[in-house]
């Protein structure tokens, strides 16, 4: 169920957000992009190998499935108040979330590897014997469904 944390790479809607975090800054007078068009494009190949690899990163999925009673009203207060900063201030919003999101990608990284080992240890690999595979011992087997011919008489459509 761990898994269920992480997305595999970075997610398209995620990709579709950070690849503008070079105009975000330019609309904030942080930087010029079109000043350094090698950074943005050495920029944006650095996000499209994201979106395609295999890095693990925080999903969040599993977020909303039970807040602790005594944290709806901050989870309330905050979920408004990056509302009301995304009207108020689109652009420091979007480029604060973005450098958020991007820093936490090691993070999550890190994670991921230390959740890992640890069901790894408590999971050790079993060798099947008919096989001679090498792999974690299935929870539960798996049903076959029986194989059903068609009679002679009849035509499979």
């Amino acid at each position: 169920k761990w898994q269920s944390n992480y997305f595999t790479g970075m997610p398209a809607p995620a990709g579709a957000i950070t690849i503008f975090l070079p105009f975000y800054l330019t609309a904030l007078d942080v930087i010029d992009a079109r000043g350094w068009p090698l950074f943005v494009s050495l920029y944006t190949l650095g996000l499209a190998g994201m979106l395609v690899s295999t890095i693990p990163t925080f999903s969040g999925k599993l977020l909303g499935e039970r807040i602790p009673r005594e944290l709806v009203l901050p989870v309330l207060v905050g979920a408004a108040l990056i509302i009301g900063l995304l009207f108020t201030y689109p652009y420091a919003t979007l480029a604060t979330v973005t450098i958020a999101y991007l820093a936490l990608i090691p993070v999550s990284y890190l994670r991921f590897q230390t959740q890992k080992q640890t069901w790894e240890a408590a999971n050790p690999p079993t060798e099947t014997a008919a096989a001679g595979q090498v792999g974690h011992a299935p929870s539960a087997p798996v049903p076959v469904a029986p194989i059903q011919s068609t009679p002679p008489s009849e035509t499979k459509h």
